[in-house]
């Protein structure tokens, strides 16, 4: 590349004796000073090109959890975790601010955070419903339920101290952001089942 802009700098000079441009004078020197430049700038601009993604970023990715708000109130120690699982909150982040009040929606919100969930609907009972249907009375027509893959973490060791969790059943950074999320007008449950 550095070849190329050199060549593209003589190209560009005037023809004449005083324009000397064979490879041991000061003139192809300098042109080929200034094309190690222009060549590193391309490079750093094709890097921008990946920088510019979401789902790819490293040097920006502080940058664009900034503009999207990260960490927030449901992860403040987001910096602890991998760059990988940054950039999957970021994404989630963007999905969400497209917004939605479907089951559609909350899974594709869980998807670009790495997990399968199904939404669980209640709707109450009327004429038409049928044996099977997941109904429920007017108190719970405002509530719905996020079927979450259960994370469970076993504690145990011979060095364990009285006191220390045995288990830990949940994922407090799902159930902080589907929290977030619910319309104002309804309640979400989580139902962790197992993997």
């Amino acid at each position: 590349m550095i070849d190329l802009f050199r060549d593209l700098f003589l190209s560009l000079l005037p023809e004449g004796r005083i324009w000397n441009k064979l490879s041991d004078s000061f003139l192809f020197k300098l042109c080929e000073g200034m094309g190690v430049e222009f060549s590193r700038i391309k490079e750093r601009g094709e890097d921008l090109r990946v920088e510019i993604q979401p789902a790819l970023t490293q040097e920006l990715l502080e940058d664009w959890e900034r503009v999207f708000g990260l960490p927030d109130s449901c992860d403040p120690e987001a910096q602890s975790l991998t760059v990988n699982q940054r950039r999957q909150r970021l994404l989630s982040k963007i999905v969400n601010t497209l917004g939605g009040q479907n089951p559609a929606f909350y899974i594709q919100y869980a998807a670009a955070l790495g997990f399968v969930v199904t939404v669980t609907q209640f709707d109450p009972f009327v004429a038409g419903s049928v044996a099977g249907d997941a109904l429920t009375n007017d108190d719970w027509t405002h509530y719905w339920q996020l079927n979450l893959p259960s994370e469970v973490y076993y504690r145990f060791t011979a060095g364990s101290r009285a006191g220390e969790a045995l288990l830990t059943v949940g994922n407090d950074y799902l159930e902080c952001a589907f929290a977030q999320l619910a319309p104002a007008h309804t309640s979400v449950l989580f139902a962790f089942e197992e993997v």
